[in-house]
């Protein structure tokens, strides 16, 4: 069998004509391809890079933060020292208080106060930290000197002193004070 030849030149023609634009176009087809192969392959091959620069940067903002917590965290310290002393304080001031709630120590502190011949003849304590005592001195320059003393103690307030006599004679007074 015969093969039929094609006597169309015009449509062969054109086919020739077309040839080196086709051949354009799949070389710049594959120029583009290639340009976006080898742009995924560069992004890809950086990824570590730019995962690593990503980390360095959050570390250093890290660092930035601790550093300024640095200085909160000593105050904290210190605030936790100073509140460790006042603890201590209050404890040391409540077994004070309780202390001077205790009327044995009040008369014993209350007898070293009193002058020489000076005779404590009565002491009652109240509930507010309140008491009175009676006492008996020698002459009224002992109980004047007394009474200045007890208002300097830091033990004692002074609230109030029966009429003193000026007489140089032996007397007694009824005072009323109050544990600071």
């Amino acid at each position: 069998m015969q093969d039929r030849l094609q006597l169309n030149f015009a449509q062969r023609w054109r086919e020739k004509q077309k040839e080196p634009l086709k051949a354009a176009r799949r070389k710049t087809r594959r120029i583009l391809t290639g340009i976006g192969v080898g742009m995924v392959i560069a992004a890809l091959g950086s990824m570590p890079w730019l995962y690593e620069y990503r980390l360095a940067v959050e570390a250093d903002v890290l660092d930035q933060k601790i550093t300024s917590l640095q200085d909160v965290d000593i105050l904290v310290y210190q605030l936790e020292d100073l509140e460790s002393r006042l603890g201590a304080q209050e404890q040391l001031l409540g077994l004070i208080a309780e202390g001077r709630k205790n009327p044995s120590e009040v008369l014993n502190r209350l007898q070293q106060q009193l002058p020489t011949g000076a005779i404590l003849v009565s002491f009652t304590m109240d509930k507010d930290n309140s008491f009175k005592a009676s006492i008996t001195f020698p002459s009224p320059v002992d109980a004047a000197n007394f009474w200045l003393g007890m208002m300097g103690s830091n033990y004692f307030e002074t609230k109030d002193l029966d009429t003193l006599s000026l007489e140089d004679k032996e007397q007694t007074l009824n005072m009323e004070f109050k544990l600071k």
